[in-house]
């Protein structure tokens, strides 16, 4: 078809040469741009005419360079004529235009009824699969509420397992926090007792060598004294029998005794020399034996932190001391009295006297302090005994209370551990159930998916047709609301629903109707609106203040009835028509809906409100 443009007229500045079959031609300065774009078919007639087809010719322009038209003479059956400066021009509806049109007719309406052809068939195919996907949706539903059932029994059992395992996990924080208190305060208390023990064992072992030690010196020493008093004895019964006896004798017992006396001085000695290791020390230090052999001890720290233990040895190496200076002097008696016969033996009788007495004085008092340090000793280790009685008595109730609490905790966790299991066990077969549930609605969800395919490659897009700019209408005749129409195809449904917003310039009846295909059978629309402002809250539809109309299909043409007719009551109104309906385009051609308005008075008008809209569901 040829391209078209409206007021496309000029007037001829330069004819063709020659006038009657030239060609080319030129319209009046700049107006070339009136003309459509080629090619297309224009008439050709004198100024102040009507063309007629005696006086007009239809050239077809081929070419439009500016204001220059390149042209083909004597088109549609119209004869040459000599063109002339003046003449008018202009691109007019010819038998050509016309024959294009029934032609693109033609073909439309040939592919239009293939194409229904084809939209029934597939009508057809869409019932089927609306009933398969109604099938599939109600095997969905079913799927769904088992489903959702199994999943709330699982919700549930998972609830109680887990409320189960806080509990236990809480007692068994609780029980945790406790040991661990408890177990702090009696490593504490061990501690302290083990140092405790090992402290006065340590004392024990050196007081209890220092005994032993002190032991073999007495002997040694209550020896050495039995010996003196013995000799003394005798050298004092002999010079009282024998003062007579001549001096030889006296020189024999003299030599005996200078024999007693060096032995007591080498006797004397040794001690000494045994004796002369409890010496030295420091301040706090106490005698530990360093060996197995007699006598073989050094000094130590004393591990108590006591202050006794040293004090006690100074004083046993003082007195030993003293002793071993008063047996130093008795020898030296010993050896004056070998001068001196009676005076010795005297003497020697006194010495020993003077050395029994203060070798028992010196014992006694020593084993006195030993006794009394051994005595407080034994004290405190039977005080320390006592304790770690307590101690033990108290680890073994501990050991058994937390025994009992482990086997309470354990039969709790074991309680807990089978609850869990088994809920588990369930869970696990719901979950088996449901996921089988799952699968059967994927594979529904599947094939509703498909179906919804199928069905929408069936039904096509929801139809909508609005008010994009606001109309007046001022006709007491039906008049088109622009946008307000959608087509409808042959053997389908529709769902139609609107509304049309609309203010009235002053108070006046506005009429609303419908166009329709021909042939329409069970189909109906109803409108329905408000004709006045009703107060917020109020109940009052009345005829007064609420219209509403109904056409069914008998009523239905491709002339507009009214539908609605109501007297608004105010102008500075915005009102509201409802509009819904079914039209069932079964046996009849593709058409067009078309809703109208028009008003009762002329001098009035009604206006239709930017929004206002009708929409069209195929649902079949």
């Amino acid at each position: 078809m040829d391209a078209h443009k409206n007021f496309a007229y000029s007037t001829v500045a330069t004819a063709p040469s020659p006038a009657a079959s030239g060609t080319s031609l030129v319209v009046a300065a700049g107006e070339g741009t009136r003309f459509p774009a080629v090619p297309f078919n224009a008439t050709v007639w004198p100024t102040a005419v009507q063309p007629l087809t005696t006086n007009a010719e239809i050239v077809r322009v081929t070419g439009l360079a500016g204001d220059t038209l390149t042209i083909a003479r004597a088109q549609e059956g119209s004869s040459a004529r000599s063109i002339v400066v003046g003449d008018q021009i202009a691109a007019t509806i010819t038998v050509k235009t016309l024959t294009d049109v029934e032609d693109a007719v033609s073909v439309v309406s040939q592919a239009l009824s293939v194409e229904t052809a084809a939209r029934v068939a597939k009508e057809d195919v869409l019932s089927n699969a609306v009933s398969a996907v109604s099938q599939a949706v109600s095997v969905v539903s079913v799927a769904a509420a088992l489903a959702l059932g199994t999943a709330n029994a699982a919700s549930n059992a998972a609830s109680v397992v887990s409320q189960a395992v806080s509990v236990v996990s809480q007692a068994l924080s609780v029980e945790t926090a406790a040991r661990i208190a408890k177990d702090d305060v009696l490593s504490q208390a061990v501690s302290v007792l083990s140092q405790q023990v090992s402290a006065l064992s340590q004392g024990h072992s050196a007081l209890s060598q220092q005994v032993s030690a002190l032991s073999s010196q007495v002997s040694t020493v209550s020896a050495i004294a039995n010996a003196a008093s013995n000799a003394a004895s005798v050298v004092s019964a002999r010079l009282a029998s024998v003062l007579s006896v001549d001096i030889s004798t006296l020189s024999q017992q003299v030599s005996v005794l200078s024999q007693g006396h060096s032995v007591l001085s080498q006797t004397v000695s040794a001690i000494s020399q045994l004796l002369s290791t409890l010496r030295g020390g420091t301040t706090g230090q106490v005698l530990k034996k360093s060996a197995n052999a007699d006598y073989n001890w050094s000094w130590q720290p004393d591990l108590t932190a006591g202050g006794g233990s040293v004090d006690v040895t100074s004083n046993k190496i003082s007195i030993l001391s003293q002793g071993i200076s008063v047996v130093s002097q008795a020898v030296s008696v010993v050896s004056t009295a070998a001068s001196n016969a009676l005076s010795v033996a005297n003497a020697a009788s006194n010495a020993a006297s003077v050395v029994s007495a203060a070798l028992a004085s010196v014992i006694s008092v020593d084993l006195s302090a030993h006794s009394q340090a051994l005595s407080v000793h034994s004290q405190a280790i039977s005080v320390l005994s006592q304790g770690l009685s307590v101690v033990s008595d108290a680890l073994s109730n501990e050991i058994s209370n937390r025994t009992s609490a482990d086997n309470a905790v354990s039969a709790q966790a074991a309680s807990a551990n089978n609850t869990l299991s088994q809920a588990i066990s369930v869970l696990s077969q719901q979950v088996s159930v449901l996921s089988q549930q799952v699968s059967v609605l994927s594979q529904a969800h599947s094939a509703l998916s498909q179906a919804f395919s199928v069905l929408s490659a069936g039904l096509g897009a929801v139809q909508i047709g609005g008010v994009g700019i606001a109309q007046t209408i001022s006709a007491t005749s039906f008049t088109n609301i622009s946008g307000m129409s959608i087509s409808v195809v042959s053997s389908a449904v529709y769902q139609l629903d609107g509304i049309i917003m609309h203010t009235v310039s002053t108070v006046n009846v506005a009429k609303f109707g419908v166009t329709y295909p021909t042939g329409l059978a069970n189909s109906g629309i109803e409108m329905q609106g408000v004709v006045s402002v009703i107060a917020a809250g109020s109940d009052a539809f009345t005829t007064a203040t609420y219209v509403r109309g109904y056409q069914e299909a008998a009523g239905m043409s491709t002339v507009a009835s009214v539908i609605l007719s109501a007297a608004y009551g105010a102008s500075a109104v915005a009102y509201m028509t409802r509009i819904t309906g079914l039209i069932n385009t079964l046996g009849i051609a593709p058409g067009t809906i078309q809703f109208q308005a028009l008003v009762s008075a002329a001098a009035t008008s009604i206006t239709i409100r930017r929004g206002s809209f009708i929409r069209a569901y195929r649902i079949l």
